[in-house]
């Protein structure tokens, strides 16, 4: 019978010598270097952002760390989906933005900032990278604008929706808030932002708003509790802004 040429890997696999982790090893390596190769071409598209959201979801999967950064896994999914409806993430913010809108715009808690602020993103992705991989679309605040502005467009009004009670996993109902949607506009002084709205199954009471904006700053977010008064009738769709 004829010798079988197989690659040292695969032979290592089948005898069961213990170096069938190699196969993973080099994938992670690959991946990582897949991304250092991103990172030194000019940020210019949606579609890079969707990439590296996507490979970087990849070393979750070799690092074991998806329950570590919850951030970086709830926009990896949120940019490949039409919408969202079993992430516990988006239900945690879903049910938070419905606290803010029961409490009649009074409680912009520390967790609602820390909620719809890039910034745990942006912290999350250098951690998680660490020294495996350098990159200046997280270091440098230019480049990270750029890196959240072509986000938006990415899940500009891609629902979020909170779980729904079930025999398996009850939970209350929200008292106003069926999904929220994410969109870039700019302010009166031409700042760029990220307009957090809300839809209702239950009318607010009159005056209380279903916005919240994240203005972008060099090298921090404000968050801003921005007066929008809504209108019967109007979807208060966020004017496109321009470059970041």
């Amino acid at each position: 019978m004829r010798e079988l040429d197989w690659h040292p890997t695969v032979q290592a696999a089948v005898v069961g010598v213990g170096h069938c982790t190699m196969a993973g090893d080099m994938s992670q390596h690959q991946i990582e270097e897949k991304l250092q190769e991103e990172f030194k071409r000019e940020l210019t598209s949606e579609a890079q952002v969707v990439y590296v959201l996507v490979e970087v979801g990849k070393l979750f999967e070799h690092r074991k760390a998806k329950k570590h950064y919850k951030a970086i896994n709830f926009y990896r999914n949120w940019v490949v989906h039409t919408k969202l409806e079993q992430s516990e993430f988006a239900d945690d913010l879903v049910r938070t933005f419905d606290e803010y809108i029961a409490n009649n715009n009074q409680d912009s808690s520390k967790r609602m900032k820390d909620l719809v602020s890039p910034l745990r993103l942006r912290h999350e992705l250098n951690e998680f990278l660490g020294e495996h991989v350098k990159s200046p679309y997280f270091e440098n605040d230019i480049l990270w604008k750029r890196f959240v502005k072509y986000l938006a467009g990415v899940i500009d009004q891609t629902p979020l929706h909170y779980i729904p009670s079930n025999k398996r996993m009850p939970s209350p109902p929200t008292k106003h808030v069926k999904s929220i949607t994410v969109s870039r506009t700019r302010n009166q002084q031409g700042r760029a932002m990220l307009r957090w709205e809300a839809e209702c199954h239950t009318e607010p009471p009159p005056g209380v708003q279903t916005t919240l904006d994240v203005v972008l700053l060099e090298g921090v977010d404000v968050i801003m509790l921005a007066a929008h008064p809504r209108t019967p009738g109007s979807s208060q769709k966020a004017e496109k802004g321009g470059s970041a």
